[in-house]
């Protein structure tokens, strides 16, 4: 048989497994093309993912339910097109399911999409069109949007239909006025936001219209599993192959923003320091004379092919951000290039604290923070004995090997942006610190359990210990502080908990033109048996942070796993025998949380984080926010203020003016005689800017519990 029999077979034997015994089998002339997706296929394609999956293996009602709220709120995820009656319609289809998986028939999905949600589409156009073509038009800045619209229910009539479309435009147009554009741009500028949108819907077929359907149900399964698309699984292998340049940050589409969710390490978004998760990107301009191109409601993957170009190109970025001072807008040149590996590396600083003791002598120890923001691997440094010269792993070695020689008393392992990357990495970080002993379990919908440990018994570092870590710090990074906290290796310093992923995921490449699909399989489990899946890693002393105005986390995420505990798989021998370390208790914890907890009341940067957490938090409560309020909030200046840049940061004049002496780093190459652009200017000044590893509020009061453990006795 060749490969396409093979695929098909398989799914025509899952199909006959669970009686769904509509779909051809492999040998039958009447297989369905296979070119692209169609109906037919719906119903292999979602019984392979279910078998496949973790924990869903047949349709249920919940199930049912989930997949067509998805594909409503994938459609109007702004509530201005469909009515509240057109969504119990497609609801009411939650009944029809079971047939249409035996059945094979899913010809409501494109029936819905053309009879009900195409004509609305169209006449949101006409009108949108009506009010923007007036030239008398004034936006009702009285008028309400609401905060999030996940928290409104659809219109029920088409006048209520109407009124959210206006509060819309008139928020639109009202918010580029208050940044200086005259108000016919404006107008301009948003009706061809409309324009895109129709043009988009009405160009979308019913192979696209069955993928957002078949992606509808995978994100019923969990977050993290979905289709790809054939020209989504291109892109995705594009960025696997980093064949093309760009700036380095992972984006993602909300209620008609492209938002930024995560910096790559050592790239050039995450090298300039303006930019940070949740930053909305409104507008790309080419080059320092481009003209900016709306990306507001546009697709986005259209907003990445503007992104990405050539090695040393220029694209400049216009930035939404919600500040401590209000709403604020920023333009951000930035120069495309491939991340080099050096750039995701360690980099460490050496501290020396100063306390006094009762009796008024000066007592000094030292103190490394290690920033380390993945982990990383370059195959091509693989030596004779199998191991790596240009790892995350080989590099920290070598940091502690200095932190030895230099006679350190503590090491800070800064884990607050690392997102994860390669798992044995991860396994053998944690071996660094530890004796040989089972680090992280993988357990399967088998129910199999697969224990991968550090098999070298060496410990570079015995002394104390801290990982920092924020909302930010997911995946393998969390594998590594639950392992060392586990066994009691380490002190946990920063926000309440990590991201909490922990989920393994499978990308199963599907036969001809029908793209991929990407499936949750697995959990990662620490030794101990708990999973950092949903809730993360808890940290032993938590700290205030900005990032505890944002809802980020594996657990705000719809239908996410939880991971009930398992069998502990802790290694006796990791923690005993010659030369261990001095295991972190719950009387250490204890005493060094009451005095970090003292500094903290009376730490007036941490005062203004409590605050606005707390009224981020308020505003998150209400429904609705008059547009007259929110403009209000704007901050028209166009600059970034310190704050506004790296909230968690305290960056004196003198450090500033330091690092302005630094060479430039990522300017465009010039002939020397010519005097740099503006925009060059910008680049440059912006790719000096290697924060220091300490100048850090969070790593600032760490240094100092630091200093608590290893002087008890003194006073900062």
């Amino acid at each position: 048989m060749t490969n396409r029999q093979i695929k098909l077979a398989v799914f025509a034997a899952i199909i006959a497994a669970l009686g769904l015994t509509s779909i051809p089998k492999a040998d039958e002339p009447q297989v369905p093309k296979i070119d692209q997706l169609e109906g037919e296929h719906l119903s292999g394609m979602m019984v392979f993912t279910m078998q496949q999956h973790l924990k869903h293996h047949r349709p249920t009602p919940e199930i049912n339910i989930n997949t067509l709220s998805n594909f409503v709120n994938t459609l109007d995820p702004a509530r201005i097109f469909l009515l509240s009656n057109e969504v119990a319609q497609i609801h009411s289809q939650r009944l029809r399911m079971l047939t249409a998986f035996r059945d094979n028939r899913w010809d409501f999905v494109t029936n819905f999409y053309q009879s009900v949600f195409m004509p609305n589409v169209r006449a949101s156009y006409d009108h949108a069109v009506g009010i923007l073509s007036d030239t008398n038009y004034v936006p009702d800045t009285s008028l309400k949007i609401p905060i999030d619209v996940k928290n409104i229910s659809f219109p029920v009539t088409p006048e209520e239909r109407n009124k959210y479309l206006e509060s819309t435009l008139a928020y639109q147009v009202a918010f580029m006025e208050s940044m200086g554009e005259a108000r016919s741009n404006a107008c301009q500028k948003v009706r061809k936001r409309r324009e895109r949108i129709l043009k988009y819907f009405s160009e979308m077929d019913y192979h696209e219209q069955f993928g957002l359907f078949m992606n509808a149900f995978c994100s019923a399964l969990d977050p993290h599993t979905s289709y790809f698309p054939p020209e989504d699984m291109e892109d995705f292998n594009i960025s696997m192959s980093l064949s093309l340049e760009g700036i380095g940050a992972t984006l993602r589409s909300d209620d008609g923003y492209v938002v930024i969710s995560e910096l790559t390490p050592g790239s050039p978004a995450d090298k300039c320091g303006k930019l940070k998760p949740g930053d909305k990107i409104i507008a790309v301009a080419q080059g320092e004379d481009g003209e900016f191109v709306d990306v507001v409601d546009m697709e986005l993957r259209d907003v990445v092919k503007l992104i990405r170009g050539k090695k040393g190109s220029t694209v400049v970025l216009r930035i939404l951000r919600k500040t401590k001072k209000g709403i604020k807008n920023f333009d951000l040149p930035l120069v495309r290039d491939k991340v080099k590996l050096e750039d995701q590396g360690p980099r460490m600083e050496i501290v020396e604290l100063t306390r006094t003791n009762g009796l008024s002598q000066a007592k000094k120890t030292r103190i490394a923070v290690i920033d380390l923001p993945s982990f990383y691997l370059d195959a091509e440094s693989k030596t004779l004995f199998g191991d790596f010269d240009h790892s995350a792993v080989a590099d920290v070695r070598k940091l502690l090997i200095t932190c030895n020689t230099q006679k350190v008393d503590g090491v800070i392992l800064d884990l607050q942006r690392n997102g994860g990357g390669i798992l044995d990495e991860a396994v053998n970080m944690a071996g660094l610190f530890l004796k040989r002993g089972n680090v992280v379990l993988t357990k399967y919908s088998r129910n199999d359990v697969q224990i991968l440990n550090d098999k070298n018994q060496n410990i570079t570092y015995f002394g104390p210990l801290m990982i920092t870590t924020s909302s930010l710090t997911a995946s393998a990074a969390e594998i590594v502080t639950g392992a060392l906290k586990s066994y009691k290796r380490c002190l946990v310093v920063g926000q309440s908990q990590s991201y909490g992923k922990g989920t393994v995921q499978q990308i199963i490449p599907l036969t001809g033109r029908l793209g991929a699909l990407k499936i949750t399989r697995g959990l990662y489990y620490i030794a101990d048996g708990i999973s950092p899946q949903f809730d993360g890693i808890k940290s032993d002393i938590v700290l205030p942070s900005n990032l505890d105005a944002v809802q980020l986390g594996e657990r705000y995420l719809p239908c996410a796993l939880s991971a009930p505990k398992i069998d502990s798989h802790l290694s006796l021998e990791a923690t005993t025998g010659r030369g261990v370390w001095t295991p972190v208790t719950t009387n250490l914890i204890n005493r060094l949380k009451a005095a970090s907890a003292a500094r903290v009341a009376k730490n007036e940067a941490f005062t203004d984080i409590k605050k606005f957490v707390e009224k981020s938090e308020d505003e998150r409560k209400r429904v609705y926010i008059p547009i007259k309020e929110l403009l209000e909030d704007n901050d028209k200046s166009g600059e970034l203020d310190e704050d506004d840049e790296e909230p968690e940061e305290e960056v004196s004049e003198e450090d500033s003016e330091e690092e302005d002496d630094d060479e430039p780093e990522a300017v465009p190459e010039e002939d020397s005689s010519q005097a740099m652009t503006k925009t060059q200017k910008e680049i440059a000044k912006l790719s000096r800017r290697q924060h220091s590893v300490t100048n850090n509020i969070l790593i600032q009061e760490s240094l100092q519990i630091m200093g608590d453990w290893l002087m008890p006795d003194t006073v900062k």
